[in-house]
């Protein structure tokens, strides 16, 4: 696409800069190196917020051995494990401001979140979702709920009037109406429902893409969901990824994207983006309960 973000690209070039040519081998040394900083940066977040470094250590090596995280990792020219990398990163150094403080983290968090458009359009949804969910969780709580239903006021508002407009950095101004919205980047996307959303859901388990995964995941969320109640950074986490699994349930479930899940290939990048920070999510669960109030 003419309009594609450049950032990857310009990245390329710069590897191709510094091996004297354009020499295959040497720039998709990048994807490999970022594969490792994955796993050495996640690994070195989570000590920074006290998970315990063997906890620490077996999680960032499942991470980096999922099955198709190391598919990517060996795809050259593919942006899905930078856009995963990048958007596992701002989460992570968005969990160390929560839990340890320091501007210098919240600065870092919002240059990898700002990063993400520069990468691939669907970037411009984690940075929405990502920012939003921040917003929300940073408001003192009596704020919040009245915040939710002025913001449900409006879009019920703007739907009743034909519809409304928003900007969305690296889509541009997104229009929302009754049964559609307008992108520009992509033009006029329907929506209605559509059952092939969920060879998405099959996948997921039936797949050699993530091992046990998506069994374990929401087990642990089951048996730790106390940790959720009395962390809020927990909390924060888990909420940001219900909404980006909401997104990719109405993505998959009423438009045309359906289209996508029955063959896996598009469904499964798309789901990849975010495992990263599922699994930050994961640490918080297996480390020992912390009672941030008390």
């Amino acid at each position: 696409m003419w309009n594609y973000p450049e950032l990857l690209a310009w990245i390329e070039v710069w590897f191709a800069s510094a091996a004297g040519g354009w020499i295959e081998p040497r720039i998709g040394l990048a994807w490999t190196g970022a594969l490792a900083a994955l796993g050495l940066v996640s690994y070195g977040q989570w000590r920074g917020i006290g998970i315990d470094a063997v906890l620490a250590a077996v999680l960032a090596y499942a991470l980096v051995s999922l099955p198709l995280v190391d598919a990517h990792a060996a795809l050259a020219g593919y942006a899905d494990l930078w856009l995963a990398a990048v958007f596992g990163l701002a989460v992570l150094a968005w969990l160390r401001w929560l839990r340890r403080g320091g501007i210098g983290q919240l600065i870092l968090a919002l240059a990898f979140a700002l990063c993400l458009p520069l990468i691939k359009l669907e970037g411009a949804v984690w940075l929405l979702i990502l920012s939003v969910v921040g917003v929300f969780a940073a408001l003192p709580s009596r704020w919040r709920w009245k915040l939710a239903a002025v913001a449900a006021l409006l879009v019920v508002v703007g739907l009743g009037l034909g519809g409304f407009v928003f900007p969305m950095l690296g889509l541009g101004w997104v229009g929302i109406q009754w049964g559609e919205v307008v992108v520009p980047a992509l033009g006029a996307i329907d929506l209605r429902w559509r059952p092939g959303g969920l060879a998405m859901l099959a996948g997921l388990f039936t797949l050699p893409n993530w091992h046990l995964l998506w069994y374990l995941a929401p087990a642990l969320v089951a048996w730790r969901w106390r940790q959720l109640i009395i962390d809020p950074a927990s909390a924060r986490v888990a909420t940001m990824l219900l909404v980006c699994l909401a997104f990719l349930c109405v993505l998959f479930f009423f438009t045309d994207a359906a289209a996508w899940a029955e063959n896996h290939t598009s469904a499964n990048r798309l789901v990849l983006h975010f495992v990263p920070a599922v699994f930050s999510l994961l640490a918080l669960l297996l480390a020992p309960v912390v009672d941030e109030r008390s």
